[in-house]
């Protein structure tokens, strides 16, 4: 059976997930729960609090408007009172804005809530002052080590971090060259997890009923969803090289006429460094075609395009066909070529491949809203997962903009509890509270995402900055 039968959309009541909250299956698909539970417990239902109960829906792509917006809103306004009383930050910041928890009561005042500018997460002023940098904008119930029992490059105290106190700090070039960084703890971890598998079996329904489905990584498992979608047995990563934050950092900004893979993995000459790179990707994938199963192939866009150019530029054959889903994300859009649509990429990369350009997908995300912003569907619309996400799109007034305008995204996600999820990014693009391609319901993005020219410089920036650096010299 292919996947155009098993992922049809076209009767979204027969293909949602159940949603069974009885103590043996909470989410109403035992293997949903096991891929669940592999990456944290899940909370016994009877303790669950409105944030809770957003994220366990596991139909999201059915829900109405309406019953979508009353979960949402409880989980949101839940999370604003957590952060008011533990974020000292974003306290101030509301403080500041002339704004209390009492206030928001309802969705219609979602544009009151102060937003973070995306870019704030690039201020820390350097290794020396990180310790203390990231306890100025995460929440009080986060247990940092002393300042001065750091001191070393970014990388090593991340690992020292993660290794010695259970604390994960993300980090994150973008295009940008300039890291983020974005602390989480055991709660929003597990949150993070567990949104991201919810989320794309409610997507692509079909894979719960795969039992032999393969999960294939072009690039390292930390920039990718691999291994959250099935047993660890049935992850595939070829490529292995660890990227450190400088590394990367480097090949953002380093003007040199070098391809990305020279910067990134450090070769001195293309033929040694791509080609080489294709050759090795070309020939795994192809022992696992071989093997006749389904699967998902995860890839960033500039890497799933230079093998495409690959294999039809050496007449070779790939050859994935209607069991394969290819799902594109991270950024990084073709660094070191003109940039393309993503319908362009769609077809370049189905007609290379031989897979249907319905099965390739994109993930738009941000480290900062936990990796995930919207799905795409066959038609390239990207889905909100609007049980737990509030999009909103604004003009350069910060102010909510109507359906199909170009403008700023911003979001509201209450899944986060390290730092607040209310954050004004520097993106470009416009949303539609319906698709006009498939019968998913909730809103969805238009399929291009750019930057806006002034994607730094919005927001209540300014005092942002001195809130955090008060918390700082404190």
């Amino acid at each position: 059976m292919s996947w155009e039968t098993k992922l049809s959309t076209k009767s979204p009541q027969n293909e949602s997930l159940s949603v069974d909250r009885s103590p043996k299956h909470p989410l109403g698909n035992a293997k949903l729960e096991g891929l669940c539970t592999s990456r944290g417990e899940i909370p016994p239902a009877e303790q669950w609090n409105p944030i809770e109960e957003a994220l366990y829906t596991s139909n999201q792509f059915s829900l109405s408007a309406n019953e979508a917006s009353g979960i949402r809103f409880a989980a949101i306004r839940h999370s604003l009172e957590y952060h008011y009383e533990h974020n000292a930050f974003y306290r101030r910041f509301c403080e500041t804005s002339g704004i209390k928890p009492g206030d928001i009561n309802g969705p219609e005042d979602y544009h009151k809530l102060p937003l973070v500018p995306e870019h704030i997460f690039k201020g820390c002023p350097g290794p020396d002052q990180f310790v203390s940098w990231l306890a100025s904008i995460t929440s009080d119930e986060i247990k940092w080590p002393e300042p001065e029992s750091l001191k070393a490059s970014y990388d090593e105290q991340i690992s020292t971090m993660r290794r010695d106190h259970k604390i994960l700090v993300r980090s994150t070039s973008g295009s940008s060259g300039i890291p983020s960084f974005l602390p989480r703890d055991a709660t929003t971890g597990r949150r993070s997890a567990h949104w991201k598998i919810i989320a794309y079996a409610a997507m692509h329904p079909g894979i719960l009923s795969v039992n032999d489905l393969l999960s294939v990584t072009l690039w390292p498992l930390d920039f990718s969803w691999a291994d959250l979608i099935v047993p660890p047995d049935r992850v595939y990563a070829l490529l292995d090289k660890k990227l450190g934050l400088d590394t990367v950092i480097r090949a953002m900004t380093r003007q040199e006429p070098q391809g990305i893979f020279d910067r990134l993995l450090g070769r001195k000459e293309k033929t040694e460094g791509a080609a080489a790179m294709m050759e090795g990707l070309v020939s795994q994938l192809s022992e696992l075609l071989r093997t006749g199963a389904h699967g998902i192939v995860w890839s960033p866009p500039f890497l799933i395009y230079t093998l495409a150019l690959y294999v039809k530029e050496n007449n070779l054959t790939l050859e994935f066909g209607p069991h394969w889903l290819i799902e594109l994300g991270g950024g990084w859009k073709l660094l070191h070529e003109r940039p393309l649509s993503e319908t362009e990429l769609r077809t370049l990369v189905g007609q290379a491949l031989d897979v249907p350009p319905g099965n390739i997908h994109d993930i738009y995300g941000s480290t900062e809203c936990l990796g995930l912003c919207g799905l795409s569907c066959e038609g390239g619309y990207k889905h909100v997962p609007h049980a737990v996400l509030q999009p909103m799109v604004l003009n350069d007034q910060m102010e909510p903009l109507s359906e199909g305008i170009w403008g700023r995204f911003a979001f509201l996600n209450p899944l986060i509890r390290s730092y607040p999820g209310f954050i004004v990014t520097g993106d470009r693009v416009r949303m539609f509270q319906s698709c006009p391609a498939c019968e998913r319901t909730g809103p969805v993005l238009d399929s291009e995402v750019s930057r806006m020219p002034d994607a730094e410089d919005r927001g209540c920036a300014n005092i942002v900055r001195e809130i955090i650096s008060e918390k700082i010299s404190n």
